[in-house]
């Protein structure tokens, strides 16, 4: 009775070779067009687009952005929180009052 589950589930396999590849979608640098000395302090809107709900700055794989400019947003909003433009985090749990 076994050998014929294990026969039986061997047959009801599916031949993943015709499905379809993986396909990673290509995009550019949201930042590619943007003039390198916008991305500071005085564009908090700019930068507020890189930012989570939660007051974390979203990865490079969401958002596309590359290294280089990672880095400089990074280094940017670090200084708006310390200036005191941005908040360190949100305020989202206003129901625990």
């Amino acid at each position: 009775m076994k050998d014929e589950s294990l026969g039986k589930t061997l047959a009801r396999t599916v031949d993943r070779s015709a499905s379809k590849s993986f396909f990673r979608k290509v995009e550019t640098d949201p930042l590619f067009g943007v003039d390198p000395s916008k991305i500071n302090y005085k564009n908090p809107d700019l930068l507020k687009q890189f930012i989570s709900e939660g007051g974390r700055l979203l990865p490079r794989r969401i958002t596309n952005v590359s290294a280089k400019n990672q880095r400089k947003i990074k280094r940017v909003v670090k200084n708006l929180r310390f200036i005191g433009i941005l908040p360190y985090t949100s305020d989202t749990n206003n129901n625990n009052k």
